[in-house]
């Protein structure tokens, strides 16, 4: 195997190089040392940090013998089976180099995971007069991964257990290879740092188009490199160029079966915009996509607003390790979703009681569950396994409803197709006379207020009637849940009157008994 064949050689080199051990070379310059020797304390304090040194080799992962095609993979020989991580440099398309994310690369690989470090080619500018666009940039990501999959048993890596690790531009690639599907189910997480996940916005900032933001100067040199990487202007002067836009943005290819989102973003950062990430967190959020972003104040562009030694890396590890978790054997990942309520009223706010269980136990379901009713849908989140999920209201009548649990990291999603009956809803009367007592002979002109109440509101149209045995005594049209019917002399003594209501297409018919005492 590829790497049985050179494991021994390369671990010997790596290891003369002083690279075994990579958190205990000499700390780096400038900004740069400062988010390293946040990462160097992590490691050096967790509580069970991978001290056993890792081999560490480069491979081109094309057919090509282009240097910016490489990946260097970083990885314990004895493990199987293990998660994986790829972390991706930024640079605004048109520079940057792998060593730029190595702390990464380090605090990953000493908390369990098998690393992969990208390179990949570079759009021209910089350092480089020619270059590719930014949709070959992202067909080298996706063929890192093709790659490192299928050599997934020489790096002992669970081909389903992938993660991506992206900063900046680079975030910008996480994010278009993992949300776009075609990295394959093995994605399971994104950490996108201060990523520019919407290209496009930098532009609506440069022409003003975004209230309340205003683009420096450094927005305006990413815009143009973003420019560049679309080897097209913004906004986009015809379809084609309209087209490899939208395809930039990786809110474009948001949908419900992509893997977990989790977001770092400085308030302080004057290259991407912290408003740029709260908008791709709304699309992830509409899409019932799973994670979160983090705001950190005074931090501008730079990989500190997560990895900070601190609460917001252990966030990170915490996100990457749950998501990329041991894998559920398929006779448990089969999920049921049982309907409580079988049959609604037709209610303002109709719930319906959805359960999610496991067959065969051995896991509590979590995740989003929707409920799709007459082309509309209602989405809520399980807790302990169950959801109540408040639907719009419904016509009175039998309704198909589809309930889609989307699946969690270590469950798969299942879909069931279930009738929803909805009645009308019953009201209540209320009968009272004007004035409230009534004498012998100055009864004639005289009222019965009838007052319906519903939960679905108080109805109109119905027609109200108030009947003496057979006798009719009089009739009125409900007007917002009130009818006033004029009565005709009435005898002294007790009299049972029957008052019935009509209904209506959302409220039942009713009918309550009224007694009258006329006074002499």
């Amino acid at each position: 195997m590829l790497v049985r064949r050179t494991a021994a050689l390369v671990a010997g080199i790596a290891t003369a190089a002083g690279v075994a051990l990579a958190w205990t070379s000499a700390p780096a310059q400038g900004a740069h040392a400062a988010t390293r020797a946040h990462a160097v304390a992590a490691v050096g304090t967790a509580a069970t940090p991978h001290r056993v040194a890792p081999t560490v080799a480069t491979y081109p992962y094309a057919r090509t013998d282009d240097p910016q095609q490489r990946l260097t993979a970083t990885w314990d020989p004895a493990r199987r089976a293990a998660p994986w991580v790829v972390t991706i440099h930024g640079g605004s398309w048109v520079k940057g180099r792998p060593a730029d994310v190595q702390d990464a690369v380090d605090l990953f690989r000493a908390h369990g995971f098998q690393v992969f470090n990208l390179a990949y080619r570079l759009v021209a500018g910089g350092t480089q007069p020619t270059g590719v666009s930014g949709a070959e940039q992202r067909k080298d990501v996706l063929t890192a991964l093709a790659w490192i999959r299928a050599h997934a048993a020489d790096f002992g890596i669970d081909p389903g257990r992938g993660a991506l690790y992206g900063s900046s531009a680079g975030g910008n690639l996480a994010a278009l290879a993992g949300l776009a599907g075609d990295g394959g189910n093995g994605i399971r997480a994104i950490v996108s740092v201060a990523g520019v996940v919407q290209p496009s916005r930098l532009w609506d900032d440069v022409h003003g188009r975004n209230a309340g933001e205003r683009a420096t100067s450094s927005m305006t040199r990413l815009a143009g490199h973003a420019r560049t990487a679309m080897a097209c202007a913004y906004p986009a002067p015809n379809a084609a160029c309209r087209k490899r836009w939208h395809a930039f943005d990786a809110a474009s290819a948001i949908s419900a079966h992509d893997p977990a989102v989790l977001l770092y973003q400085g308030l302080a950062d004057r290259t991407v915009p912290h408003q740029m990430a709260e908008e791709f967190r709304r699309r992830l959020d509409r899409a019932d996509v799973g994670g979160s972003l983090t705001l950190v104040p005074r931090l501008g562009h730079t990989q500190a607003v997560a990895l900070d030694g601190g609460a917001r890396q252990a966030a990170m590890l915490r996100f990457v390790r749950q998501r990329t978790a041991v894998s559920v054997p398929p006779a448990l990942s089969r999920v049921s979703v049982t309907r409580v309520t079988r049959s609604l009223t037709n209610a303002v706010r109709p719930v319906l009681r959805v359960r999610v269980a496991v067959r065969g136990g051995g896991s509590t379901p979590s995740g989003a569950v929707t409920a799709t009713v007459d082309g509309r849908r209602t989405t809520g989140r399980l807790v302990h396994g169950r959801t109540d999920l408040v639907l719009s209201r419904l016509t009175v009548g039998t309704h198909a409803v589809t309930v889609r649990y989307r699946g969690s990291p270590l469950l798969q999603p299942r879909s069931a197709a279930v009738d929803l009956h909805s009645h009308r809803v019953a009201p209540e009367l209320v009968v009272r006379t004007r004035p409230g007592t009534l004498h012998a002979g100055r009864t004639a002109g005289r009222s019965l207020v009838v007052t319906t109440r519903s939960a679905a509101g108080r109805p109109t149209g119905a027609r109200v009637t108030v009947r003496s045995g057979s006798r009719l005594l009089g009739t009125a049209t409900v007007r917002s849940g009130r009818a006033v019917i004029t009565l005709p002399a009435v005898a002294a003594g007790r009299h049972r009157w029957r008052v019935s209501f009509a209904g209506t297409a959302t409220v039942a018919p009713a009918r309550t008994i009224y007694v009258l005492t006329v006074r002499r």
